[in-house]
């Protein structure tokens, strides 16, 4: 299912609760959706960042078996990335700010 239909859904939807939001998830996991997939729902059902819908996803009881191995891949691909990037010559600024952390690269 691609991004558009997603949001589409979610918005279809409505805001779910807590409890309506996890047999959701628990239902859009049975029908083979992905968990970027449950991210995305997340984000356009409930109006929040990537962030936050990647946090309630990976708390949720659907996806709980999921959660270490998917931050485990989060953090080798920006380290991969981050690696990358100094070896070209650029310089690498973490920023923090109460929106989230960002990563600015410059040359």
């Amino acid at each position: 299912m691609n991004t558009l239909a997603i949001m589409m859904l979610a918005q279809k939807d409505g805001k779910l609760s807590g409890a309506e939001l996890e047999a959701r998830l628990t239902a859009l996991r049975s029908m083979n959706w992905q968990l970027l997939q449950c991210i995305a729902y997340v984000r356009y059902n409930q109006d929040c960042s990537l962030t936050e819908a990647k946090g309630i996803v990976l708390g949720s009881a659907a996806w709980s078996d999921e959660q270490a191995r998917f931050i485990q891949h989060q953090e080798s691909i920006q380290q991969e990335f981050l690696e990358f990037a100094k070896e070209e010559g650029k310089t690498i600024t973490m920023v923090i700010t109460p929106e989230g952390t960002r990563y600015e690269i410059t040359k």
